[in-house]
């Protein structure tokens, strides 16, 4: 992540480790898992409150859920998407 104050992005890595795009998500991005059977990253704003999710075949964001945390865990056998907070809260979200 380019975690700063304010408008913040998500570097997209190619296979080398060079940086290809560079999607927007909230302010002050933190924590980052991927769903490898959906594509689906899920990204975590701490100073938002939110949780940005990004469709990795276009990398595009799709959908910005109001999901305060710091850390973020996909289960794709699941499809159920943790989010952990500073505060020892842990909100589960639903893929589908």
């Amino acid at each position: 992540t380019n975690n700063v104050y304010g408008a913040s992005t998500l570097g997209v890595l190619d296979k080398d480790g060079v940086v290809i795009t560079n999607v927007p998500v909230g302010n002050t991005p933190f924590g980052v898992d991927v769903d490898f059977l959906t594509n689906l990253v899920f990204v975590s704003n701490t100073q938002d409150g939110t949780v940005s999710v990004i469709d990795g075949k276009t990398n595009l964001p799709t959908l910005v859920l109001p999901v305060t945390g710091f850390y973020v865990a996909a289960n794709p056998a699941t499809s159920k998407v943790y989010v952990g907070g500073q505060d020892a809260s842990l909100t589960v979200i639903s893929e589908k």
